[in-house]
């Protein structure tokens, strides 16, 4: 059961900290965003524009770690 609780602890890990990854910078960026008066000179285009597309990466990592942990989605 250790072993078990183990491995469900370390995989949950994994999927928070990608989430953690590819969300947070794109979340905090908004937040920045929001409270300034001029976006544009706050935050620089180019890295809004990176933080957005990780939202988009994530989305195609998600399904490959489930692949990779878990041993029913790998069957499938």
């Amino acid at each position: 059961a250790l072993a078990r609780d183990r491995k469900a602890a370390k995989n949950l890990f994994i999927f928070v900290f990608v989430f953690s990854i590819c969300w947070c910078p794109y979340t905090f960026l908004t937040l920045i965003r929001a409270l300034c008066k001029n976006p544009d000179k706050c935050i620089s285009s180019l890295v809004y524009e990176v933080t957005f597309w990780l939202l988009w990466v994530h989305s195609t990592i998600n399904p490959i770690l489930y692949s990779f942990i878990h041993v029913k989605f790998r069957k499938a």
